[in-house]
């Protein structure tokens, strides 16, 4: 109340409109905010540089690590070379003979069964082949067992020209070195005897007859087969074994059949042999003992199932069915893989197949 005896209005702030310190406390809330903000921006920024930072180290480590890789495969062969080894699975072998027993079964199917084959000259002199159709045995076989005979020779030429033979691959050297020098003299011409292969597998008999250390013997076989691998030479092994099972059927091979038909045999029969050859020189670059074996036939006297249970099984009848079987084994269909280490007793890795005869009542 002023002097006069009137009361005095007071001004008051108009609504809506904030006070100073409002005002004063927003820009201080926004200031700060805007603080917070740079300062995550910078922390972001150093986290985004650290991040590139550690993508770049782990680049380089993982170009560090493939180095590493590369100079231990580079180191791993240099190691393997210089000892002379090279580590062969139960599997790869298992896989290459399983894979040989299917070809054998496929290749005999496709000759076209005879009861009565043309012989030739050629082939009644080679007393094998006129044993092999003996009219007598031959000419009573059902076909069924005329395709079991066929596939048992098949395994028969193969086991006995490949795998079993002790093969270095340089059985085509002489040839080899007259192709490189046509008509160079004395160096250009082809040995027929094919000297070295033959003289490796005399020095490897002679070391075993001496009785030289196994490991020793294995050491040099598998340095001279990879010294014959650098050589590039061309096998001949594999080439004379398929053109002696086409020459054991040609009499199958009637005139009815046309070229695309025989030239399929001929593939069939050389990729077979190769496949064969393949096999036996992974089983003689191992030191595991991988060996093919089949059951050998006694002068006069036939081998039974019972005894040799435990590595073949029977899988037909000759001449007739499964139920009349007897216990003698007539021949071999297919052999078995067995591995023996360090000469101890065999591993069988796959089971042979052999035909039984019938029994007699």
């Amino acid at each position: 109340m002023c002097q006069s005896g009137h009361y005095r209005r007071t001004s008051q702030p108009s609504r809506g409109s904030p006070r100073l310190s409002d005002r004063c406390g927003l820009m201080d809330e926004r200031n700060a905010l805007a603080d917070q903000n740079d300062g995550l921006q910078l922390e972001l920024g150093s986290a985004h540089r650290q991040l590139q930072n550690t993508e770049r180290q782990l680049q380089a480590a993982e170009e560090q690590v493939k180095k590493l890789r590369q100079e231990a495969a580079t180191f791993r062969s240099i190691i393997l070379e210089e000892a002379g080894t090279q580590k062969v699975s139960d599997e790869e072998v298992v896989s290459s003979f399983s894979k040989l027993r299917q070809a054998t079964q496929k290749l005999s199917r496709l000759f076209p069964l005879n009861d009565k084959p043309s012989l030739s000259d050629k082939h009644q002199e080679r007393a094998e082949v006129t044993e092999f159709y003996n009219p007598a045995r031959w000419g009573s076989l059902s076909t069924k067992d005329q395709g079991l005979l066929i596939r048992a020779k098949i395994f028969e030429i193969l086991y006995d020209r490949i795998l079993v033979g002790a093969c270095f691959g340089l059985d085509g050297f002489e040839k080899s070195m007259a192709l490189e020098r046509p008509g160079g003299g004395r160096e250009g011409k082809r040995d027929p005897q094919g000297t070295i292969e033959p003289g490796l597998q005399r020095f490897e008999r002679l070391l075993k007859e001496k009785n030289i250390r196994k490991s020793t013997i294995e050491d040099w076989r598998i340095t001279t087969i990879r010294c014959a691998e650098k050589c590039q030479v061309k096998e001949e092994t594999s080439k004379a074994t398929a053109s002696e099972i086409l020459f054991l059927f040609e009499p199958l091979i009637s005139k009815q059949i046309g070229p695309t038909e025989v030239q399929t045999l001929r593939s069939a029969i050389t990729e077979l042999c190769r496949d064969a050859f393949d096999l036996r020189m992974t089983m003689r670059m191992s030191k595991e003992g991988y060996a093919c074996k089949m059951v050998n036939k006694k002068s006069g006297q036939r081998q039974s199932l019972s005894s040799n249970k435990y590595w073949v099984d029977a899988m037909a009848v000759e001449g007739s069915k499964n139920s009349e079987a007897s216990d003698e084994i007539a021949y071999t269909l297919f052999g078995a893989l067995v591995k023996c280490p360090d000469g101890r007793d065999g591993k069988v890795l796959e089971k042979g197949q052999v035909v039984l005869i019938r029994k007699q009542y």
